[in-house]
């Protein structure tokens, strides 16, 4: 009593260990096990490798976590029947109910009995008396709602058959016991050697056919056939395909095993991290598309602290500081003959007129800039483009169809040109074509008298530089240009000489 009372502790601690990997099956099936090992037989030589057997098999369904592990060792004829009856009663409310035994058996008249250690079967009438047969430990297992599995290793050279043939038996009797025909559903015989062989005890501590069992059995999560099937292969080849296992018996279509996968944790969703500066990001973007002070300043009146509103803040710094140095007569006299915006270099301008010849013609001829006689400011008073601008940011955060015409017609500052034709390309408005207002008159002013002369002149340029290219005289064309016919071939030439 002290030693059941011992091993169903040692399981009980051995299932607490082992928790995490075995929460899931243990709250869903209940697993039971017998084990029998036979070594001290009163009337046959001691086996030497069954109590080690069985001691390895006990031990690994404890570690797996078996709800019961009944471990019995040199059981005479009584305690063999009394084991198996009270086992019958815990699998009566077991899933899963395995059955282990190693020690001698023998087959008479087709029928396989096992040998307790008491047995002295001096003719073949005293085995029904002496001996357990199969039949009786199927039985006690089959009460077990998912799977009845009985392991034998009973399959040795056995003493008891030259005893039992001495007195002439009327039956068949052989020492290796023969295969079966489970009646019982979702029930496997799995024998150490196949019916009509022998299994060995190796020369380990334990059989080979043990030594499998011990490596497969329990694996998580393998189906029991599947494990079996690995016994066998690791058998055949520790023996030198001498002893070959064999399973009877058959189940349904499900895996089964003795122990189930583990489950993974669940991992509990972190609350969702929301980005504070997400809403400043998003205006801070569209105030740069803008790029007035108006959109900058409305961008401030929004968010008026933070990492953005810093930003901000360098912008109009920015903004203010070109208003202060864009004032009329601020740029130098070559600049305004190149025709750029005030402090453009003459790279800045080549540059623009690459961008200019990759557009489609109408947008080319729609993108030019206004003629503007040598001498007169292209560019307007710093305020009336400081009110441009500022009208600009407002139709851009309402667009309005109507306003935005009329306000294409208006506007004076020629700095705001390729915005205001962009801004209406996206509103699906054709771009003024042709100069408003004081841009107007200075292109009147700036007008050549001989078109056709000035054209012919370019022309002749144009031929003598494609003749001996080089960048700084491609420039210098692009940049003097009158002709406006040949705009497009000179922004190819930039092209072609570019670095």
């Amino acid at each position: 009593m002290i030693n059941t009372f011992l091993r169903h502790a040692l399981g009980l601690v051995c299932a607490l260990a082992l928790g995490p990997i075995m929460v899931g099956q243990a709250a869903a099936e209940r697993r039971v096990a017998l084990i029998v090992g036979n070594a001290k037989y009163e009337h046959a030589d001691t086996l030497a490798n069954t109590l080690n057997d069985a001691n390895a098999i006990a031990a690994l369904l404890t570690k797996a976590g078996f709800d019961v592990v009944d471990e019995r060792r040199d059981v005479g004829v009584v305690e063999f029947k009394r084991a198996i009856r009270e086992f019958l009663n815990a699998a009566s409310t077991a899933d899963i109910a395995v059955v282990y035994y190693s020690g001698h058996g023998i087959e008479i008249g087709g029928v396989n009995y096992l040998i307790p250690v008491d047995a002295k079967l001096a003719s073949e009438y005293d085995v029904d008396d002496e001996a357990i047969p199969l039949d009786r430990l199927i039985l006690a297992t089959q009460a077990a709602t998912k799977l009845s599995l009985i392991i034998l290793d009973a399959c040795r050279d056995n003493p008891f058959l030259r005893a039992a043939a001495r007195v002439g038996a009327k039956r068949s009797i052989g020492n290796r016991l023969v295969g079966v025909d489970p009646t019982g559903a979702d029930t496997l015989i799995a024998f150490a050697a196949k019916a009509g062989s022998v299994s060995y005890d190796g020369n380990g501590a334990n059989s080979p056919f043990t030594t499998a069992l011990v490596k497969y059995l329990t694996e998580p999560g393998l189906d029991i056939r599947i494990a079996l099937g690995k016994v066998r292969d690791d058998v055949l080849a520790s023996t030198g395909n001498r002893q070959e296992p064999f399973v009877y018996g058959s189940l349904g279509g499900g895996d089964v095993s003795l122990v189930a996968a583990p489950v993974a944790p669940k991992v509990a969703a972190g609350p969702t991290v929301v980005d504070p500066n997400a809403a400043a990001a998003a205006d801070y973007a569209m105030a740069e598309r803008v790029g007035s002070l108006a959109g900058w300043q409305a961008f401030l009146a929004a968010h008026n602290s933070g990492y953005y509103a810093s930003l901000a803040r360098a912008q109009l710094a920015k903004l203010a500081a070109a208003d202060a140095s864009g004032s009329p007569g601020a740029a130098s006299e070559p600049q305004k003959k190149a025709g750029g915006p005030s402090g453009a270099s003459p790279q800045d301008n080549a540059r623009r007129a690459t961008e200019d010849a990759a557009q489609p013609k109408d947008e080319r001829q729609a993108a030019l800039p206004t003629p503007v006689a040598i001498g007169i400011s292209r560019t307007t008073p710093g305020q009336a483009c400081k009110s441009d601008e500022a009208r600009l940011a407002q139709l851009r955060l309402n667009p309005d169809v109507e306003q935005v015409a009329k306000f294409s017609r208006e506007f004076a500052c020629e700095d705001l040109r390729p915005q205001v034709r962009r801004f209406m390309e996206s509103l699906g408005l054709a771009p003024t074509q042709e100069p408003q207002g004081a841009a107007a008159d200075a292109a009147g002013a700036a007008k050549p008298i001989d078109a056709s002369q000035a054209c012919k002149r370019d022309a002749e340029e144009l031929a003598r530089i494609r003749a001996n290219p080089d960048r700084d005289s491609a420039t210098r064309f692009a940049r003097e240009l009158k002709c406006e016919q040949l705009r497009a071939q000179a922004a190819r030439l930039l092209d072609s000489v570019g670095d």
